[in-house]
């Protein structure tokens, strides 16, 4: 089970002597093994301890292998702090802990160093050539795209984009209670009936829909996507620690029992047509079918494709019926209204009233708003559709590693706008608060302890801010990635435009963020669109 990931990344390269040994042979051969870490920490805490000590006495520092961080301080520290928090003296009765407690002394500063070497101040990171990619769905898509696995076509790349997101809504919403259902040991915590379930009542419906459609045991067309990859691996997750999870879903149930193996199959299989090509500064597929032929381009990487920055398909767009449902609000459809004025194309601006949704609600994908009717396909997810728009108008960047680059920085504005949405609940009436109390200027905030804006807003604009004003540092021009605008400056500089409207001040200590939205906003079409746009609080 353990080593399994391990054999298969193996398996796809191709080169590994996989030494498989019985419970008999164990005994002769555990002394000779690096460490005797095997057993529960709690019940062998001398065993596992005493191996330890030693690698941190021959270390100057306090990390347990050379000068700098590794994946094996981090795991050990985070493991170390629950077991204070659970064990009392679980290190200090240790009469040699001195060097142990250390390294869980040390947490704060390899927190500190982490969020000074990465894009966003979190994991994962993914570095190469360069170059460091941030956001872990970013990363996803990265891969994806270059390894075939995105989906066929523009169409199906949406479609897996909006399950995905959706799928992230749904693991956001449960991780932590499913974490602590598992590390618990006993009966099911009473998160599972407040969170876990109603979240997962609300998921595993559209899937269900999702898999009868595609009728191929995948959740979109008829090959493996990475959307298969991240949903099944968590939902057998839960489905092993929670008996009975997925009863009543039987395609579901299928779906995780059943093809999440032929899945791993069907990508080691494709692995076997991977190659690598120096010439082409990238890997290519030595073999490729005429579905594929439209992404063959997403495998490689360089500046030679032509179709970077122009549109994906060769469709006349003008000829396609582009329909936007969303409510009478700017927030999350604004960025597909933008790429749609930017670039000068016809689409149906649909605004429904709050009093027409109930009756809307069960027949969108997800229950949920905005979605994109292209040409009788039904897109759903706000930062999907923004993906599929800006691919086919060649607002996506003009380089598969920008189009990573805009990704991330996009993933990173939405995790604000998550952040902020419990201010927007109580400016539309939904949550209670006090709408005159949050509408006063930045300043005037910081008066205001109990507040939401306080509590909630301001730590997030203080963590977020920085990192933007990072990338815009590191630009070559105006906008966040690369020398020409993309989708995440419309975002990005639509949520900032909002926020100094809704209290002034926002921005102040920001001079180069102002200047950005200010120029962003400044764009002839978008100048014009803001200016006839419906007048809304955002």
């Amino acid at each position: 089970m353990r080593a399994e990931p391990a054999r298969m990344m193996f398996k796809i390269a191709g080169v590994f002597n996989d030494v498989r040994i019985s419970k008999q042979e164990w005994p002769e051969i555990k002394p000779s093994t690096v460490k005797p870490l095997t057993a529960k920490l709690v019940l062998a805490r001398g065993k596992s301890l005493s191996p330890l000590r030693q690698f941190l006495k021959k270390s100057k520092i306090a990390y347990v292998v050379g000068s700098w961080l590794t994946w094996a301080d981090l795991l050990i520290s985070s493991c170390f702090a629950t077991m204070k928090s659970i064990v009392p003296g679980f290190l200090g009765s240790d009469p040699d802990g001195k060097s142990t407690r250390s390294l869980l002394q040390s947490s704060t500063m390899l927190e500190q160093a982490i969020i000074a070497a990465t894009p966003f101040g979190h994991l994962p990171v993914l570095k190469f050539g360069g170059h460091e990619l941030g956001e872990s769905f970013a990363i996803n898509r990265y891969l994806a795209r270059q390894f075939g696995l995105a989906g066929n076509g523009s169409l199906e790349e949406a479609y897996v984009d909006s399950i995905a997101d959706f799928f992230k809504d749904f693991f956001e919403k449960t991780g932590e209670s499913v974490k602590a259902i598992i590390t618990g040991g006993g009966p099911i915590d009473p998160a599972y009936n407040e969170i876990v379930a109603p979240a997962r009542d609300a998921f595993l419906p559209p899937l269900e829909r999702f898999l009868k459609k595609a009728n191929s045991g995948y959740v979109v067309g008829n090959s493996a996507t990475w959307a298969d990859l991240i949903i099944t691996e968590y939902l057998a997750t839960c489905q092993s620690a929670i008996p009975g999870f997925l009863s009543g879903y039987p395609s579901v149930e299928s779906y995780v029992t059943w093809y999440f193996p032929v899945w791993i199959r069907d990508c080691m299989k494709r692995g076997a047509f991977l190659k690598y090509a120096p010439n082409s500064n990238g890997f290519i597929m030595a073999k490729v079918s005429k579905q594929t032929l439209c992404n063959l381009r997403r495998l490689c990487i360089g500046s030679q494709s032509r179709l970077y920055g122009s549109p994906c398909c060769s469709i006349d767009d003008q000829a396609v019926s582009y329909r936007l449902t969303y409510f009478d609000l700017r927030y999350l459809a604004e960025g597909a209204r933008q790429i749609f004025r930017h670039k000068g194309v016809l689409f149906e601006d649909v605004r429904i009233r709050r009093e027409e949704w109930p009756a809307l609600k069960p027949k969108t994908p997800f229950g949920q708003l905005p979605i994109l009717e292209v040409d009788g396909h039904v897109i759903a997810q706000s930062y999907a559709i923004n993906r599929y728009l800006a691919r086919r108008f060649g607002l996506a960047g003009m380089s598969l590693m920008e189009e990573a680059l805009v990704d991330s920085v996009a993933e990173a504005h939405k995790e604000f706008l998550e952040a902020s949405l419990p201010y927007f609940r109580v400016l539309l009436g939904v949550d209670k608060g006090h709408k005159q109390l949050i509408l006063r200027s930045y300043k005037e905030q910081q008066h205001f302890q109990d507040d939401v804006y306080r509590n909630m807003i301001v730590p997030a604009r203080d963590k977020y801010l920085p990192y933007l004003e990072r990338f815009l540092a590191k630009s070559e021009s105006r906008y966040l990635v690369g020398k020409t605008v993309t989708w995440a400056d419309f975002v990005v500089s639509e949520s900032l435009a909002t926020w100094e409207e809704l209290a002034p001040g926002f921005l102040d200590g920001q001079p180069k963020l102002k200047k950005y939205t200010r120029l962003v906003r400044e764009l002839p079409n978008i100048a014009k669109w803001i200016d006839e746009r419906p007048k809304n609080i955002f």
